[in-house]
């Protein structure tokens, strides 16, 4: 099998190399890390997959701006740069539809392709890939180390004759790799791009995050992921299918990054694509007919009525792949108006209780304001009437008699100081409720999180203050830009979620000392982290993965509904956050809420 090498240029004229091989349904494939379509093709390692897809796929294939035989010095090495090098491939072909493969960091570009021209794209495979680069996925400090100095070695010593350098690279990509296949790919990246391109590329795939155009994608989709992939995690392969409405998620056995023809999971991995796509091996006519006309007559018709069978059988594969898609989507969407429905009800609900609360405060307020005035003229006159009955009773009064008026009107003082406090701490309730209310602040604001925690927390404290024990250790106090109502909810949630596991532990435990909720803030890269840490019940794992549905709830029937955690898990991801879960049964829960200091755009 032969292949003709072409080029084609973008809009802005760079020059990009792209070949054609096979026969059958057409399937572009993505550029990705370093490609060289000439040196590709007969290679132990890209030689398989080229071979195999080309045997029942017609393979487009092209070298990425920077690398192989397209053209190397570029001023732009941008995602939207590699989107239009796609764009621009599957115009220079005439492809009116097709299948499209993103292999590792080509898969975010396929993402962003399929998102834009659905009508184009039949069938999208994913393999190896992820939806954000290593910028966007919150690793540790240790991690990110790691990053800057792979770039660092690619800096000194990607151009070098010595692989050293590069096969730190190989190393990621095919650990079980033979010492030819190895070889191989250390020189493959040496001569694909310069140091300085390869550099730009890494950068850029760091940079990338199609989560949010992921999620608005509409083509039937399928992700393959290897297990032990050390260049690109497991687990972004599976945030990457979440992210697709309705894609199916195939593991891998395999620890290489670029799978090898001559394990398992290369098999597998072609039997998933073709039952994807909807098609089987190709029929294998003979070169030369059988001795004897009649016999080869005979063989004729047979693999005549065997191409119409498998034919059929395509189509009708392709028709279920179909309706099986159209089932997801609708199973989808009916799923999405439950949870919207869902979640209509109760922040109607919560918006109807913030009334509420905001009224009583208001009607408590008026009547306490009134009590304390009162008590305060009342006191001035009792002083004024104590001084005036003294000085008529003069020197000569009976000292018991004086001493009898000194201890009733000092009583009397006392019952108004009682009274006095009594409407302090009415008006501090009602301050809590306010706060807690805040319907004056339906527009996001400057907040003191800290007093916001605070108020919230004695607003319900009274009910659980004899079983459970409520610690601050804020070490920020800090003012985030929120809609405070809203999350005052979510912390009411929390607490109240973190009461009530103390409450079941205490009742199925004896000799339990008291319960503890810890509330504390920390700062982390700009971003404010509040901690609920209590040595409730706990949650096992399939409580975890429920938590944040509807009406979830662990309470028996007539004792309680949802959790509340779904419309909280709503909010803070409107505020551009996250929560964090980490719990153990009979260990207590911690949930961490990340909230940005400063949001991007104002959300009502």
């Amino acid at each position: 099998m032969n292949q003709k090498i072409e080029y084609c240029h973008t809009s802005k004229g760079v020059s990009l190399a792209y070949t054609k091989t096979g026969t059958g349904l057409p399937l572009v494939k993505v550029a990705n890390w370093l490609s060289h379509i000439d040196y590709d093709w007969d290679s132990p390692v890209w030689g398989p997959w080229l071979k195999s897809l080309s045997d029942n796929f017609t393979l487009f294939r092209y070298d990425e701006r920077g690398c192989g035989l397209s053209e190397r010095n570029v001023d732009d090495m941008s995602f939207e740069a590699w989107v239009n090098d796609l764009e621009t491939v599957v115009d220079a072909t005439g492809l009116e539809r097709f299948a499209l493969l993103g292999i590792s960091q080509g898969g975010p570009i396929a993402i962003a392709y399929a998102q834009r021209y659905p009508e184009k794209v039949s069938h999208l495979i994913l393999y190896g890939t992820y939806v954000r680069g290593t910028q966007h996925q919150d690793l540790p400090p240790e991690k990110l180390e790691e990053m800057k100095t792979l770039l660092q070695l690619i800096k000194i010593g990607w151009g070098q004759n010595n692989p050293a350098f590069r096969q730190v690279f190989t190393t990621l990509f095919l650990p079980e790799g033979t010492p030819e296949q190895i070889g191989w790919f250390n020189e493959l990246q040496r001569i694909s791009t310069s140091p300085e391109n390869a550099m730009r590329i890494v950068s850029g795939f760091d940079q990338i995050d199609v989560r949010n155009i992921a999620a608005s994608l509409d083509v039937p989709t399928l992700v393959l992921h290897a297990r032990g992939d050390a260049r690109i995690p497991y687990r972004e392969g599976k945030i990457t299918a979440q992210h697709i409405r309705g894609a199916q998620f195939i593991t891998l056995e395999s620890n290489n990054h670029i799978l090898l023809g001559t394990e398992p999971a290369w098999q597998q991995f072609l039997d998933e694509v073709h039952q994807f796509v909807g098609i089987e091996n190709k029929v294998q006519i003979p070169k030369t007919p059988p001795a004897g006309e009649s016999s080869f007559k005979s063989a004729q018709v047979n693999i005549d009525l065997e191409s119409k069978v498998v034919k059929r059988t395509q189509n009708l594969n392709k028709a279920a792949f179909q309706m099986k898609h159209q089932y997801q989507k609708l199973q989808y969407a009916y799923e999405e108006l439950t949870k919207s429905q869902t979640k209509l009800v109760q922040t109607e609900k919560m918006e109807g209780l913030n009334t509420l609360v905001s009224g009583v405060a208001h009607e408590i307020n008026n009547p306490t304001n009134f009590l304390q005035g009162s008590t305060h003229n009342l006191k001035e006159n009792l002083t004024d009437l104590k001084q005036f009955i003294f000085e008529l009773a003069g020197e000569d009064a009976n000292p018991d008699i004086i001493q009898a008026f000194e201890l009733r009107f000092n009583k009397i003082e006392t019952y108004l100081e009682t009274v006095n406090k009594g409407g302090d701490r009415i008006k501090k309730i009602v301050q809590d409720l306010r706060t807690f209310s805040r319907l004056d602040e339906a527009e996001i604001k400057q907040v003191n999180i800290v007093k916001s925690i605070q108020s919230t927390v004695r607003f319900f404290h009274n009910k659980y203050e004899k079983e459970v024990n409520i610690i601050y250790d804020f070490q920020v106090d800090s003012q985030i830009e929120c809609l405070a109502a809203q999350l005052n909810q979510v912390f009411m949630c929390l607490i109240i979620n973190s009461c009530e596991a103390i409450q079941i532990k205490r009742n199925n435990t004896e000799n339990m000392t008291s319960g503890v909720l810890k509330v504390s803030t920390t700062l982390e890269e700009n971003k404010l982290c509040i901690h609920f840490q209590d040595n409730g019940c706990g949650m096992s794992e399939k409580v975890q993965k429920q938590m944040f549905d509807p009406f979830f709830t662990t309470k028996e029937v007539g004792k309680g509904t949802g959790m509340g955690l779904s419309i909280s898990h709503g909010i803070i991801e409107k505020h551009q956050g996250e929560i964090l879960v980490d719990s153990s049964p009979d260990k207590g829960t911690t949930i961490t809420i990340v909230l940005p200091l400063f949001l991007g755009k104002s959300k009502k």
